[in-house]
């Protein structure tokens, strides 16, 4: 059946007119933004098909491609659900607190899960920081696992000798979602920490997030 075809009462547009967008499900939420059905199926049919498929945090993660491969969904409506879900991510770090703005663990954290948890590969970014411990830039220094034997100190501090930082902070996800330290993460920690004594620039943390959590090597008294 239609939406058109549905009592007033039961139409999404016409029920967030009335009582607001949090009285709608999830599926009706989701059919307002893909707009129209199929022949077969109407949009919030559509939308609690999808819904099935993936969850809110799958459908976040899924790209145009993978969209488009499900029935009933084209390029507009794959479209505009990445619009959807970039919007989201964006007025998340609009809201979170600045990097220079960041004075605790929990706080650093919260910025760079919004930053990090809808990738689905591993990126390790460090923080580089002067005297006063306020953050002065910001490298991406790896895409992928992060891996002692692939990752050389070289690449981490030629930027914090660039930028006369005096200390460092690395953060990188975990998108299996724990956030617990693997084998390599602890080596490649490791070999970071002792380059930086060397240099006189210390590895002040290594944070790892993942969506719903985060491990800190140092109130874990690992640094």
């Amino acid at each position: 059946m239609r939406l058109h075809d549905l009592p007033e009462n039961l139409r999404p547009r016409e029920r967030l007119l009335r009582h607001g967008p949090t009285s709608l499900s999830e599926a009706e939420l989701l059919a307002l933004i893909i707009a129209t059905g199929t022949p077969k199926a109407n949009a919030v049919t559509l939308a609690t098909r999808l819904l099935s498929w993936q969850d809110l945090n799958g459908l976040s993660r899924t790209t145009l491609s993978e969209l488009q491969h499900f029935p009933g969904i084209g390029l507009a409506k794959a479209s505009a659900i990445i619009a959807h879900f970039e919007l989201a991510r964006r007025q998340k770090t609009l809201t979170a607190p600045s990097r220079e703005e960041v004075h605790s663990t929990t706080q650093l954290a919260q910025l760079y899960t919004t930053k990090l948890c809808h990738l689905d590969k591993e990126q390790l970014i460090a923080l580089y920081l002067n005297a006063r411990n306020h953050i002065i830039e910001e490298e991406v220094i790896s895409i992928g696992t992060v891996n002692a034997s692939l990752l050389h100190p070289r690449e981490v501090f030629k930027p914090a000798i660039r930028e006369s930082a005096t200390a460092l902070i690395l953060v990188h996800n975990h998108p299996s979602g724990s956030p617990l330290p693997s084998d390599s993460d602890l080596a490649a920690t490791e070999q970071i920490a002792l380059a930086g004594e060397v240099l006189g620039i210390p590895l002040l943390d290594h944070i790892i997030v993942s969506e719903t959590d985060f491990f800190s090597f140092r109130k874990n008294n690992l640094l």
